[in-house]
Order: structure tokens, then C-alpha cells, then sequence
């Protein structure tokens, strides 16, 4: 060796076959990280000199572990002195069987001659949890609790459900518990007596008695002190979610406002990957924050992330989660409405689009950017873009002054079919309120546009209003392929056409730049038209959203808000899910959508809920291969105070029939998500959000502009609710975060 020194590099094997005593060896899954070298066993020839073969476990060329032989005689034996190895299978070499025993955690493997003794001096751990750790659960569901290997009762201790907010605990004593708590294998079922309360608060606890693996080993427990390891909450009657509980931690996040009368969450939107990690992110406005002068306005991007901490806008000012963007000038009120745009640039992250409706300093031109995805921090200055840095986005200035371009903007898809993502802006107050929607094609390197060019460009096309005071454009949004002609359509909502009855018109998709006037879509070219149910019938319009596929039809469908509509009760406000079709562009009539025709209505729960103020699709929510809705109601009252706001995911659905949210928010067809306090205006804006926390399940965003936090009013809050099991309807397999197999059989 040089310099006269050698070391040891690696241990292969250790044999305790070295005489003729009974050895025990112990290990740890450090001791072989610490002696054991990379890759040395393998598939065929390997390192050790051995050509090895695939038994119940499947080896590979590489193996990227670090791994050791143990060989040994009768009576010899092996102690994994910790929890992280589990039994993989067997293996051969040289006519001898090993059985395999990995740690994944720490990338190990130990080989294990076949008739050496195992020992096990280690209790059980626990892995998972249904529910985890701060989600919530049905207050009739029961506790399923999984460890890494298989367990048995003990002879004494209990399992407690510790109330955390004025609940009863629940005591279960394991030597005689009824029939409350049941194994199979390594999972135990916790089935108390009665229902647990609803809306509560508990913290699992588990005495250090009450369980141990099939060698007495015992699982250390969680005290009785401990009120942090695992909690939940349950949720309220008809599964509802209690937006106090997510407030605290459980079932999602808060995205807290900066400071009183910012207003945050008056506009929420999922935006997708901005940031490329992995995570959907999503954005949230406060168009009254002061950050540039009085009600300049700002717009916080929020990057996904998988724990329940509150996020403070002031963090993400700072750089910390996410990134702010500040509107311009004094009035400008950045961030009335905020959506996702796609990937604009073909940079591979996902841009978005936020409208500052009073631009130029009350002016109200209008104006709307678009800001690039990016990884950093750093919050966007406006002005630079403003100003013709289109490093970062782009701006989008309104043609006059009062048109208010921006008061609603989104996503368009991709509607002229070139692979880049469009956008979509509404100017209700264009042309004496008849009003103007502005579709934008993406572009590659663009730089900032003036909607007075857009007529004679091809950066896009302009859609005008049939009539003064229609007010098309009060709502926009993409409306996916409602008549399958694989172009992403757009539906444009004029909430006060018809003396306050409302229309809302599907724009097809199509690849030219000549002006579409909504008279001619509604006479069936280039779409079709759909109109409101009676002039008492809201402003249907006033929000209009792509719903998904709701039917299940292969056709994209639409949801309406009428957020006014007296039918039914005074102002409680109605919905309609219109049903895309492509066979025709006849007009739609939301009476007929009412009666079950094309689609169906959604009647609001009580007077002056204004449900459907907001609308939004929803994702699959439950898991049944349909698109789910989300309606918004921000004025609903609870018992004992008013305008704390409700929202209601309604399930998505074949069948045609009135859908009155009552019934929603008592568990049939979906649920409601109930606000906090009084005044907090819950639901005024909602939005789909992806997969927040990177579980494969959808989240949804509520926006509640009106909550009060601490002594000042109307911050402004938004909430994050993440999908789960605890939604889902029953199904046969339902996947876990590892890879699974699902074997069919043939059709009968």
C-alpha cells in the first residue's frame, strides 16, 4: 500500500460459521452503510465472485444498495436491530438460498443464509395512518392504524381518542374493548362504539402496553401527553368541512392577508407548476393592498407544498414560499381577477394572469400581465414590464379609458391550435356596456400589446357585445372542447342582457383573427347562445366556468352562475351545469337546463345566499371519473351569524335532475365547505388548485376577502383544502403512494 498503509474498504460477508458454538450477530442498518460496499451483489456474475439468481425477489444488473452476506451454520443467528428492514424475498448463489431483508429508508440490503434464526428484539412501528396526521375524518369512519410488520393486542393499556376542543374523549380498553378494535396483519381498526362528534378535534393515544409485534416485542406507544403525533378532525354533519379546522392546521392551509382591508382572497386561482418542482401552485389577489400607493393592489403566487402551516402574505412579500407581485399605481386594484394562463412562453412552467382593472390610476383602461413561471423569490415589479422588460411577462393595456379590461381574464387553452396557451380578457364597459372580450394568441418572445392594435393584428381577435348594457365580458373563461372538434372553446357571459335575465355564448374554438360579433354566435354561428331561465332569475352569466366533463360524455361542459336568481327563494341564487354538445349550435335555454334538459340546475339552500356568485370546476373530488363543480354562496348566514359564506362541491353526474344544495350540504351529492366568521364572505371567489400537496388527490381554493384577523378587518383569507380519502366514493382498488397491480379479469 502506499506509504505503507492499508485500510479496509468494504466488508462482503460475514460467516459465523467459525466453530462449533451457537453466534448471534446484531446489527444495525448503520453498521452496514458504515462496512458495506455499493452494488456488489447483482444479477449473474457479481463482485463477491458469485453469480446470483432472482428468487421471490427480483435482482437487477445495478442494485443501487449497499449490501452484506451472512452465512453461518444451525443455530447461528442474526439480529436486524432496527425497525427499517422488512423481508424482501429470496435469492440464490451457488445452489444456497438468502433470504433478502431491505431498508429502503437507508438504501441497505443484508443477505441472509437460509436456516439461520432471525431474531426480532424490536417492536412494531407505526407507518401510516387513515387519517394522517392533521386530516380530517368522517365522525363515523373508523381509525385504521398500519405498522411495518404484523401485531397482536396486549395484555392491558387503552387506546384513547383525546378531545382537543371540548369533545368526549373516547377510552377503549384493549383486554376488553367490545369488539372496538380489530387486526388484521400489521393493520389495526379502530371502530368506536358510537360516532365520534362532529367538527371536533382529536389526537390519537396509544398506551406502551397495548400492542406488540407476533414476538412480544411492544410498540412504544404515544402518550398520553401527546396531543401532536397524530390528530385529526372530523367533519361536520353531511361531511361537511369546517374552514375553522383548516384555519388550524387540519385538511389543508390558510394563506393569510397582510394587512386590514387588503381583502386577500377576493380573487383564487390554480395556476399549475409555476416553480417546476412538482407541486401545483396557485395564486391569490388582495386588489385593495396598498403596497404602490392606495388600493394599488397585489396578487401573491403561493408554491405547493405538502404540510398544513399558514402561509402569511408578508412571508411571501419577503420571498419566502411563493413570491408577491404589486400593482403599479394608486387605483390600479391588481388582482381583481387572477387566473392560470397556461404555458404562454413554451417554457415548460406554467404563467399566469392577473387584471388590474383601474389601471392607469383609476383610469380604468384596464390593464392585465401576464407573468412568466419562474423558481425564484423575488417579487415581480410591474412597472418593469410596464415599462417593456419582457423578461419576466407582459402587459396587456386596455383601448379606453372606463373600459375596465381586466375585470375578468383567463386561460383560453389552446384555441387556434398551435401549441401554445391563449388567453382570454373581458372589458364589460367597452362600447356604451355592451361590452368586449379580447382572446390573445400566445406567442413566443412577445412584448407588451395595446387591445387597440388587436383588431388589425394576428395577435388574437376581439369578440363584441350584441347590445348596450349586456356587459359581455363581465365574465370569461376557456370552456374546453364542448363540441369535439378538438379546439378549446371559450363562453363569455352578459349577465345583464335581457333586462337582467343574462346570456352567456360558447365561442368554438377556430384558427383566424377577424372579429366575432355575439350576434351572429347567437344565431348559431361559431357557437350558440344560452338564456337565462326569467329576468327574476339573476343575471345568469354573471360567472361563467369550463365544468369538466360532468356527464361523462367525452364532451366538456359549462357551469353558470346566476348568483341573484330569485327562483325558488328570494336571492338564494341558482347554478346550471350545461352539458356540451356536437351536433348542433342551437340556442341553450337555462329553463330547459331547469327541467332536466342538456344539463341540470342547482338551486341555492336560503334567502340571500347568492349561490353561484362564484363557479368553478372542481376536478374529480370524489373519484369516480367525473368532473365535480364547486359554487360559491359568499353571503350564506350559519345559525348565529350572517354572511360567513358557504361553498358546495356538487358531484358530478349523468342524471339531469334539480340538484337543490340543501340536500348537497346534508351530504347527498357532494358537500359544503362552511365559513368561519361573520362577514368573512367565504366562497366570493373558488377555484380548482390541482394537487397542492403532491398526494394524487385534487385540492380546491375558497377565497374569503371579508375575515377579520386580530383587530383588523377584512384581511382577508384564503383556504387550501386538500382532497382525500375521506371524500371519495367506494371503490374497488384505490392506489397508494407506491407502486401497485391491478389485475382484471375478461368481460362476461
Amino acid at each position: 500500500a502506499p506509504g505503507g498503509f492499508s485500510r479496509i474498504s468494504s466488508i462482503e460477508a460475514i460467516d459465523l460459521a467459525s466453530d462449533s458454538a451457537s453466534n448471534t450477530l446484531t446489527l444495525s442498518a448503520r453498521d452496514v452503510q458504515d462496512m458495506a460496499g455499493m452494488n456488489l451483489i447483482r444479477l449473474g456474475a457479481s463482485a463477491d465472485g458469485q453469480n446470483w439468481a432472482s428468487g421471490t425477489y427480483t435482482l437487477a444488473a445495478a442494485m443501487a444498495y449497499r449490501q452484506l452476506v451472512v452465512t453461518g451454520d444451525a443455530g447461528d443467528a442474526v439480529d436486524l436491530h432496527d425497525n427499517s428492514y422488512a423481508s424482501s424475498g429470496t435469492v440464490t448463489a451457488g445452489g444456497t438460498t438468502y433470504n433478502v431483508y431491505t431498508s429502503e429508508s437507508t438504501r441497505t440490503q443484508v443477505f441472509v443464509q437460509n436456516g439461520l434464526t432471525m431474531i426480532d428484539s424490536v417492536g412494531p412501528t407505526l407507518l401510516s395512518s387513515t387519517p394522517g396526521d392533521q386530516e380530517f375524518l368522517r365522525a363515523d369512519a373508523n381509525i385504521t392504524l398500519t405498522f411495518n410488520e404484523a401485531i397482536a393486542l396486549g395484555s392491558s393499556g387503552t387506546i384513547t381518542l383525546k378531545a382537543l376542543d371540548g369533545a368526549s374523549d373516547v377510552v377503549i380498553n384493549v383486554a376488553s374493548h367490545g369488539g372496538q378494535l380489530s387486526i388484521s396483519d400489521s393493520t389495526l381498526t379502530i371502530n368506536p362504539t358510537a360516532a365520534l362528534e362532529a367538527g371536533k378535534q382529536y389526537a390519537v393515544q396509544i398506551s406502551s402496553t397495548a400492542i406488540r409485534d407476533t414476538t412480544d416485542n411492544a410498540f412504544a406507544g404515544i402518550a398520553s401527553t401527546d396531543t401532536s403525533t397524530l390528530n385529526f378532525a372530523t367533519l361536520l354533519s353531511g361531511n361537511g368541512i369546517a374552514t375553522d379546522q383548516v384555519a388550524n392546521g387540519y385538511g389543508g392551509f390558510v394563506v393569510n392577508g397582510a394587512a386590514a382591508d387588503d381583502q386577500s382572497g377576493f380573487s383564487v386561482s390554480g395556476v399549475g407548476d409555476v416553480n417546476g418542482d412538482g407541486y401545483a401552485d396557485f395564486v391569490i389577489s388582495a386588489p385593495y393592498a396598498d403596497a404602490f400607493g392606495n388600493n394599488s393592489g397585489s396578487a401573491y403566487v403561493v408554491f405547493g407544498k405538502a404540510n398544513t402551516t399558514a402561509v402569511e402574505a408578508t412571508d411571501l412579500a419577503a420571498g419566502s414560499g411563493g413570491f408577491a407581485i404589486h400593482g403599479e399605481n394608486t387605483d390600479d386594484n391588481l388582482g381583481y381577477s387572477v387566473s392560470a394562463a397556461g404555458d404562454v412562453n413554451g417554457d415548460g412552467k406554467a404563467d399566469l394572469l392577473v387584471g388590474a382593472v383601474g389601471y392607469a390610476g383609476g383610469v380604468a383602461n384596464g390593464r392585465s400581465y401576464v407573468v412568466y413561471g419562474k423558481d425564484g423569490t423575488t417579487a415581480v415589479d410591474l412597472d418593469d414590464i410596464g415599462n417593456g422588460n419582457n423578461s419576466l411577462g407582459f402587459a396587456i393595456t386596455g383601448e379606453n379609458a372606463g373600459d375596465e379590461s381586466a375585470n375578468s381574464v383567463g386561460s383560453a387553452g389552446d384555441i387556434n391550435g398551435d401549441g401554445l396557451a391563449d388567453l382570454v380578457i373581458g372589458a364589460y364597459r367597452a362600447n356604451n356596456m355592451a361590452g368586449n372580450t379580447y382572446v390573445v394568441y400566445g406567442q413566443l418572445g412577445r412584448s407588451n400589446l395595446d387591445l387597440t392594435n388587436l383588431s388589425v393584428s394576428t395577435d388574437g381577435f376581439v369578440i363584441q357585445g350584441e347590445n348596450a348594457v349586456d356587459a359581455s365580458g363581465l365574465s370569461v373563461s376557456a370552456a374546453g372542447d364542448v363540441n369535439g372538434d378538438g379546439l378549446t372553446d371559450l363562453v363569455v357571459g352578459a349577465p345583464w342582457a335581457n333586462n337582467g335575465e343574462g346570456l352567456s355564448y360558447v365561442v368554438f374554438g377556430r384558427t383566424g383573427n377577424t372579429a366575432i360579433d355575439l350576434t351572429d354566435v347567437a344565431s348559431g354561428l361559431g357557437g350558440f347562445v344560452i338564456t337565462g331561465e326569467a329576468v327574476d332569475a339573476g343575471e345568469s352569466g354573471y360567472n361563467v366556468a369550463a365544468a369538466g366533463d360532468v356527464n361523462g360524455d367525452g364532451l366538456a361542459d359549462v357551469v353558470i352562475g346566476a348568483y341573484s336568481s330569485s327562483l325558488g327563494l328570494p336571492n338564494a341564487g341558482r347554478s346550471y351545469v350545461v352539458f356540451g354538445k356536437s351536433n348542433n349550435t342551437s340556442a341553450v335555454s337555462l329553463s330547459d337546463i331547469a327541467d332536466g334538459t342538456g344539463g341540470f340546475a342547482i338551486q341555492g339552500e336560503a334567502n340571500g345566499d347568492n349561490a353561484g356568485y362564484s363557479v368553478s370546476s372542481a376536478g374529480d373530488i370524489n373519484g369516480d371519473g367525473l368532473a365535480d363543480v364547486l359554487i360559491g354562496a359568499f353571503l350564506a348566514d350559519s345559525s348565529s351569524q350572517s354572511n360567513i359564506g358557504t361553498s358546495y362541491v356538487v358531484y358530478g353526474r349523468a342524471n339531469d335532475t334539480l340538484v337543490q344544495l340543501s340536500a348537497v350540504a346534508a351530504g347527498t351529492g357532494g358537500f359544503a365547505i362552511l365559513g368561519e366568521s361573520g362577514g368573512g364572505q367565504s366562497g366570493h371567489s373558488v377555484s380548482a388548485a390541482g394537487d397542492i400537496n403532491g398526494d394524487g388527490f385534487a385540492d380546491l381554493l375558497v377565497g374569503a376577502p371579508g375575515v377579520d384577523i386580530g383587530s383588523n378587518a377584512d384581511v382577508g383569507r384564503a383556504y387550501v383544502i386538500f382532497g382525500g380519502q375521506q371524500d371519495r366514493s367506494v371503490v374497488d382498488f384505490l392506489g397508494t403512494a407506491s407502486a401497485n397491480s391491478l389485475t382484471g379479469t375478461s368481460a362476461a
